[in-house]
C-alpha cells in the first residue's frame, strides 16, 4: 500500500493529456470530461486552481485523520443531498425528455452504489472486498422549490443548441442555490463529446457547479441501459472531490498516469481502465478496475479512503457542501421523506391534454392527471362534456355542442384536497361551415390560435406551425416551421383547417403558396395535403410534396432559409371536385427529414382557382434531380394550361422541346448535354413562358 502523503500534492500539478480514447468498441463516448473542464474553468477564473489544490490537499489531510481514527463518524450518520434535476431537449426531439421514473431510477441505483450496496458488488474480486465502504451519502429530491413552494424536483426546458451543448446553454440563469442544491442537468449532447462531468468543489463557481449528464446515460430503464447507469455515481463522486483513481486527465492507459494518482491510499496507483480486466496490473500492484471512478464500465464500489475524502469535502465550507445536509436545509428543500413511498403531502393539481383539442361536434379530448404527491382521488368536472364528471385519473370526454369549455380537476389524498380550474380548455367547433370563397393570408396572429380557422397540433412539443414575418407570398406574414433547428427526423407537425361547406359549387379548389429549402440533397422532407368528411376522424391524402418536388428554393446547408422573393415560393393547386356537396377539413402535415424551414401562404378554398393567375399556376412545375447527370423529370400541378416543354442551351438554343406532356415526365438527355447550366421552359396555351435553370454535372 502506497504512503498518503508522498501522493498528496500530485493529483492537482498536472496537465490535461488529450481526449480520452476507449479501446473497448462497444463504447462511444469516453465516459466522463471532468478535467477538460476543469482546466477550462481554471482559464476563466486565475487563482482558482490554488484555492481547489489547496482545498483538495485539506480534504486528504481530514481523511487521513478520519482513517487513522478507525473511520470514526463525522458530523452526520448519513449525508442527504437535496438534489434537483434540470431536463433538456431540442425542438422536436424528446428523447431526451426522459420521464420522472427513469430519473428515479438513476437516484435509486445511485444511492446504492453509495451505500455499498450496488446491484453487481459481489462481483467485487477477494482483495478488494474488505475496503468497499458504505459512503452514508444519499441523493433525495426535493419537494419544495428556493422559495418554500411545492415542486417534484424535475425541471424541463425546450431549447435548440447551436453550440452543440455548452454549459452557458444548460445552465444560465437556471440553477438552483448551490449551497442548497445539487443541480443535475439531463441533456440531449454534451459539446465535449462525453457521458457526463461535474466540477470540484469550489468558492466562486456557483455558475458552473452541477452534474451535467446524458440522457442515455441516466438510469437503468427506458433511454438508458445498466452498464451506464453508474456516471450519476461518477460525477457525484466527483461533484464530492474524488478525482479519478488515477488522478487528474481524461486519459486511461498512459504510462505517465501512475506518476499522477488520485491521492487516496488505498485506491492503488493505476493508468487507469477503459475495460472490464480486473486482473490488471499497470503500475505494479492489482488495480481497482471495479471502482467508480475508473472508466471501466463493470464499476461495483468506492473504497473507505474516498468515503473519507467525500466526508472531508462535506463538512469543508468550500461551494457551501457543509450546508447542503444540515436540518434547516433538508427541512427548507422538502427531502425529509420516505424515498419509498415519496412525499407525503399533497402538493399539485395538475394535468395536460392529449390530442388535438379544437374539435368538431361529436368528437373526444384525453386528459392525463400529473398531479403530486401520490394522489389517491380525483373528480373532474367537464362543462359541456359527456360525461360532465368523472373519478376516473385519465378520463376521454366525448363534445357535442359547439362552444369554449373550462375543466376543472379536484385531487385527494387522505383528509387533504387541491383543486385547478383551466379556462378555454377544450374548443368545440361551430357547426356551421365556413363558406366559400375563403382567403387566408395569416395576418392574424388568431386564426391559429383558440377559436381561430386553423389549429395546430403538435404532439412533440416542439417546433411548429407559428406564424412570421417579414416572410410572405404577397405581404409580410406567413406561417411556418423552423425546422432548421429540428434535430430528429419523422415527427409530424399538423396544421387543421376548421370545416368547409363545398355545397352548391360546381368546381371547388383547394390552392396555396408554399416555400421550402433543403439542408441537403439527401433531406426526407414531406408535405402532405389530406382532407376529411368525418370531422378530422378519418383523413384521405389530396397530394404530398417530398424532397426535390417540395423544394422552391436552392439548398440552404448553413442558414435559416426564409424566401427572398415570390420567385422562391411556389403554388400548389387541388381540385376538390369530388367533395362538392359535402362539409370537409382539410390539414397540411409537415414530416421534418432533415431540411430548412417549411413555409405556407394564401391558402384559398375557392370555385375554379379564382385569385391565382394562370402565370402563377404555370410556375409551380418541378424539375428534379437539380443537379441532374441529364436525366431529370418535369412535374406539373396543372397539366391542362400547360402546351409545351423545353430545354435551352446556356445560350439560348433548344436542345429538347415536346408536346407530348404527362404529370410526371421523365426527360433523359444524358447523352446530349454536357456538363453547365441549362434551362427548362414551360409554356401555357396563351404564350406565357416560366423557366427553371438545371444543372448538369457529368
Amino acid at each position: 500500500i502506497k504512503p498518503l502523503f508522498m501522493r498528496i500534492l500530485k493529483p492537482f500539478l498536472f496537465s490535461f493529456l488529450g481526449a480520452l480514447t476507449l479501446t473497448a468498441s462497444a463504447q462511444e463516448l469516453k465516459p466522463c470530461s471532468q478535467w477538460e473542464e476543469q482546466l477550462k474553468l481554471y482559464e476563466e477564473h486565475p487563482g482558482m486552481r490554488e484555492e481547489v489544490e489547496a482545498s483538495h490537499q485539506r480534504n486528504l489531510e481530514v481523511a487521513k485523520t478520519l482513517m487513522e481514527n478507525g473511520r470514526a463518524a463525522t458530523k452526520a450518520a448519513k449525508y442527504i443531498i437535496p438534489v434537483v434535476f434540470h431536463v433538456f431537449h431540442e425542438p422536436g426531439d424528446t428523447r431526451s425528455d426522459i420521464s420522472e421514473a427513469q430519473i428515479k431510477d438513476a437516484v435509486k441505483l445511485t444511492n446504492l452504489n453509495f451505500a455499498g450496496k450496488s446491484l453487481t458488488v459481489d462481483q467485487v474480486i477477494p482483495e478488494f472486498k474488505p475496503i468497499i465502504a458504505d459512503v452514508e451519502v444519499e441523493l433525495v429530491i426535493a419537494s419544495k422549490d428556493p422559495n418554500g413552494n411545492c415542486t417534484n424536483g424535475i425541471l424541463r426546458y425546450e431549447q435548440a443548441l447551436p453550440n452543440g451543448g455548452s454549459d452557458t446553454e444548460y445552465k444560465n440563469g437556471r440553477q438552483w442555490p448551490t449551497n442548497k442544491y445539487l443541480n443535475v442537468y439531463i441533456v440531449p449532447k454534451i459539446a465535449s463529446g462525453a457521458a457526463g462531468y461535474a466540477y470540484y468543489p469550489a468558492n466562486g463557481n456557483q455558475a458552473r457547479d452541477g452534474i451535467v449528464l446524458l440522457y442515455n446515460y441516466t438510469g437503468s430503464i427506458e433511454q438508458s441501459i445498466y452498464n451506464r447507469a453508474f456516471t450519476l455515481a461518477h460525477e457525484t463522486g466527483h461533484y464530492l472531490a474524488l478525482p479519478h483513481v488515477w488522478g487528474n486527465s481524461n486519459n486511461t492507459n498512459i504510462a505517465s498516469n501512475c506518476n499522477i494518482d488520485d491521492g487516496i491510499e488505498d485506491t492503488p496507483l493505476t493508468q487507469g481502465s477503459g475495460t472490464c480486466n480486473v486482473g490488471r496490473e499497470t503500475c505494479g500492484s492489482l488495480d481497482n478496475v471495479q471502482n467508480f471512478m475508473d472508466y471501466s464500465y463493470c464499476s461495483h464500489m468506492f473504497t473507505e479512503g474516498q468515503k473519507a475524502v467525500v466526508h472531508a469535502a462535506l463538512n469543508s465550507s468550500v461551494a457551501g457542501r457543509n450546508n447542503l445536509w444540515t436540518q434547516s436545509n433538508l427541512e427548507a428543500t422538502g427531502v425529509l421523506y420516505d424515498q419509498a413511498t415519496g412525499p407525503n403531502f399533497l402538493c399539485t393539481a395538475a394535468f395536460k391534454t392529449v390530442g388535438k383539442t379544437d374539435i368538431c361536434p361529436g368528437s373526444s379530448v384525453s386528459f392525463e392527471d400529473q398531479s403530486y404527491f401520490n394522489v389517491t382521488g380525483w373528480e373532474w368536472t367537464f362543462p359541456g362534456g359527456n360525461p360532465a364528471t368523472s373519478t376516473e385519473q385519465n378520463p376521454t370526454v366525448r363534445y357535442d355542442s359547439p362552444g369554449q369549455y373550462d375543466v376543472t380537476l379536484k385531487v385527494f389524498k387522505g383528509n387533504e384536497e387541491l383543486s385547478t380550474t383551466r379556462q378555454t380548455v377544450v374548443t368545440v367547433l361551430d357547426s356551421q361551415a365556413i363558406q366559400l370563397p375563403y382567403e387566408e393570408e395569416f395576418l392574424d396572429p388568431a386564426i391559429i390560435e383558440a377559436g381561430g380557422n386553423f389549429s395546430v397540433f403538435n404532439p412533440d412539443q416542439g417546433y411548429t406551425w407559428e406564424l412570421t414575418e417579414p416572410a410572405g407570398y404577397v405581404d409580410q406574414t406567413s406561417v411556418y416551421i423552423r425546422a432548421r433547428f429540428i434535430s430528429s427526423n419523422n415527427g409530424v407537425d399538423e396544421l387543421i383547417s376548421n370545416p368547409f361547406s363545398v355545397t352548391g359549387v360546381n368546381n371547388p379548389h383547394l390552392t396555396f403558396a408554399y416555400a421550402h429549402a433543403l439542408r441537403a440533397g439527401t433531406n426526407g422532407d414531406n408535405l402532405t395535403i389530406s382532407v376529411s368528411t368525418d370531422c378530422g376522424e378519418n383523413y384521405t391524402i389530396l397530394k404530398q410534396y417530398t424532397r426535390n418536388n417540395l423544394a422552391t428554393a436552392p439548398i440552404d446547408a448553413t442558414g435559416e432559409f426564409a424566401p427572398a422573393d415570390q420567385s422562391e415560393w411556389k403554388i400548389g393547386d387541388i381540385d376538390l371536385s369530388a367533395y362538392a356537396g359535402q362539409t370537409i377539413q382539410f390539414k397540411f402535415s409537415y414530416i421534418h427529414g432533415g431540411g430548412n424551414n417549411m413555409y405556407l401562404d394564401k391558402i384559398m378554398v375557392t370555385e375554379g382557382t379564382t385569385g391565382i393567375s394562370e402565370a402563377e399556376i404555370l410556375n409551380t412545375f418541378d424539375v428534379y434531380p437539380n443537379p441532374s447527370n441529364g436525366s431529370f423529370t418535369v412535374s406539373f400541378e396543372k397539366l391542362s394550361i400547360i402546351s409545351k416543354v423545353s430545354v435551352l442551351s446556356p445560350i439560348g438554343q433548344t436542345v429538347f422541346e415536346s408536346t407530348d406532356l404527362n404529370p410526371e415526365m421523365s426527360i433523359n438527355l444524358n447523352n446530349q448535354l454536357k456538363s453547365g447550366v441549362y434551362f427548362v421552359r414551360v409554356e401555357n396555351n396563351s404564350g406565357q413562358a416560366a423557366v427553371r435553370k438545371l444543372t448538369i454535372v457529368k
